[in-house]
């Protein structure tokens, strides 16, 4: 697709419209327009941890302090999203809020196995699995491992808001040649969001104020995201536009968009970043 034909506003719903080109795409997820930009002044690699937990898990919590000391040594290197599926260990305790998202659940369907899936789970960069608490152990060095292997798509965000719109800005800046499809993702998330948390280990076994950090509170693209419109090649650099409303239940201070680049049919991530909403 050339450049022109990308530089357009795509609707924030789910229908086919017509491209530049007369071409009918499902699209969905928040509006954005693509326009050629410079390339970043750094490339700067980082590592991309989910991790699929719930307020029934017992073991999440020991899972969490280990992904914190990663993050305390990695720090914005590390960027991380917690998703909680509507099942199983997920399910809330009586009077607390749900954190399960239809977007979350298909996640936890595809990449983390669906009903299945035993709790705390994680990938990193979707290529390396972390099944149980002390499995999280091994995610500081395989970021390390990960990050080590250079930059192929430098990739930066930002966020502004005016109320309660944010406008996020993304630039993707390829340094080494890719020539697969890929996709942008762009996520909301939460910190300090405190219920009730089953705790192995700790006294109490169930703590009433348990403060849970990364918290996935909405996919603002598409759940798989939305098409980057260049060949992959080194030199390519675009910039995507999105405005996206927040939701009300959402505390401004405490959140964070989060972007990732994939390859599109392996979903294999490249790339990541993380912007405070300013």
């Amino acid at each position: 697709m050339t450049l022109a034909a990308a530089a357009l506003l795509f609707a924030a719903c789910d229908k086919i419209e017509p491209d530049a080109d007369g071409r009918y795409v499902e699209y969905a997820g928040a509006a954005a327009i693509w326009t050629e930009t410079a390339p970043l002044a750094e490339a700067v690699q980082r590592a991309f941890v989910e991790k699929y937990t719930g307020p029934r898990c017992s073991n999440c919590p020991n899972a969490d302090n280990l992904l914190d000391n990663a993050h305390e040594a990695l720090g914005d290197k590390l960027v991380m999203v917690s998703i909680t599926p509507s099942w199983g260990d997920g399910v809330p305790f009586s009077g607390q809020p749900d954190m399960s998202t239809p977007e979350g659940d298909q996640w936890a369907t595809i990449i983390g196995g669906g009903t299945s899936m035993a709790l705390p789970f994680g990938k990193l960069n979707r290529t390396k699995d972390y099944n149980g608490a002390p499995a999280f152990t091994a995610v500081q060095t395989d970021a390390l491992e990960a990050m080590s292997a250079g930059t192929k798509v430098a990739l930066n965000v930002t966020a502004t808001a005016m109320g309660n719109t944010v406008g996020i800005d993304v630039t993707v800046d390829f340094r080494q040649d890719v020539n697969k499809d890929v996709s942008l993702t762009l996520v909301l998330t939460e910190d300090s969001l405190k219920y009730k948390q089953h705790w192995a280990g700790h006294s109490p076994a169930l703590v009433n104020d348990y403060a849970h950090n990364h918290m996935l509170r909405d996919i603002i693209t598409d759940v798989w995201g939305v098409d980057v419109p260049v060949e992959g090649k080194t030199g390519e650099t675009l910039k995507g536009h999105f405005n996206y409303t927040l939701p009300e239940e959402v505390v401004k201070a405490n959140c964070h968009i989060v972007a990732f680049i994939s390859e599109k049919e392996s979903r294999k991530i490249i790339n990541c970043d993380e912007s405070d909403i300013q």
